[in-house]
């Protein structure tokens, strides 16, 4: 669970630092660091969690999401 959110709520948080620091706003800057800090907590968390069996798999799932991805976007002949 926690390998999982922690992607979308890292990409959250950096898109809350790229608004803070074009608007200047320091309240979204530093609250948009800390979900960035804490989504890589998170990762570390679930790694350690998973251990070396949940990170073989993980990387097994991932490979497996993306091979799928490419021959979607194939088209037939």
């Amino acid at each position: 669970m926690l390998l999982v959110i922690n992607f979308p709520l890292g990409m959250l948080g950096l898109g809350g630092i790229a608004t803070g620091w074009a608007s200047g706003n320091k309240l979204i800057l530093i609250a948009s660091g800390l979900i960035y800090a804490i989504s890589w907590i998170m990762f570390g968390g679930g790694l350690w969690l998973a251990g070396k069996e949940g990170v073989a798999y993980s990387k097994t799932l991932w490979r497996r999401l993306f091979s799928k991805q490419e021959h979607k976007d194939e088209q037939p002949l």
